[in-house]
């Protein structure tokens, strides 16, 4: 898998204490996206297998993982089986994808991709839909007003938050040990 970045912990990437992992390279290019760093691919990203990622997870006090990028689904093969690992591990499962779910579960020729549904059977949040700059989020942990956070079960959506809530104000500052700083969450509320 091509890694952009991860991040031990976070409480501003989702619910609870989370493991974040970007990936790199993006189809999509969103413009006014938060991490464009992630677009090239590979880019400054670096290889590692998903069980090598999975060992960055802390043993005590994660919740959860959640994947962005980049774009995950890029990657949907690796993308899975990082996500089964973490599964395993009892953690939930959240992931920010610039394609629509639609186009996931059926594909835009309505064939689908095995990779593609493989991981939507192992996400238990999915944010969908690419960003658009000048929407303001209407859910939880959306960047964008068209995104959508959808609660899945078995790759199926059983529930879609309509309403915001305080968690979508969210977003940390870390001031690296080599004087960098790094931003994360949903930062166009700060």
């Amino acid at each position: 898998m091509i890694v952009h970045s991860t991040l031990e912990r976070s409480h501003a990437n989702g619910p609870g204490e989370r493991f974040v992992l970007w990936v790199q390279g993006c189809a999509h290019r969103c413009p006014g996206c938060y991490n464009p760093d992630t677009h090239a691919s590979p880019g400054s990203g670096s290889f590692m297998t998903p069980p090598d990622i999975a060992d960055l997870i802390p043993d005590e006090g994660i919740n959860g993982v959640t994947v962005s990028g980049g774009e995950p689904f890029d990657q949907a093969a690796e993308l899975a089986e990082f996500l089964a690992i973490a599964r395993a591990r009892g953690l939930h499962t959240l992931v920010y994808t610039g394609y629509r779910y639609a186009e996931l579960a059926h594909g835009r020729d309505h064939s689908g991709r095995e990779d593609w549904r493989i991981a939507l059977e192992l996400i238990d949040v999915l944010i969908d839909g690419p960003f658009v700059r000048g929407l303001p989020p209407k859910a939880s942990w959306t960047g964008s007003g068209n995104q959508r956070y959808l609660i899945l079960e078995r790759g199926e959506i059983i529930w879609e938050m309509r309403g915001k809530d305080e968690a979508t104000t969210l977003g940390e500052v870390f001031i690296a040990e080599n004087g960098d700083v790094i931003t994360t969450g949903i930062l166009g509320c700060l």
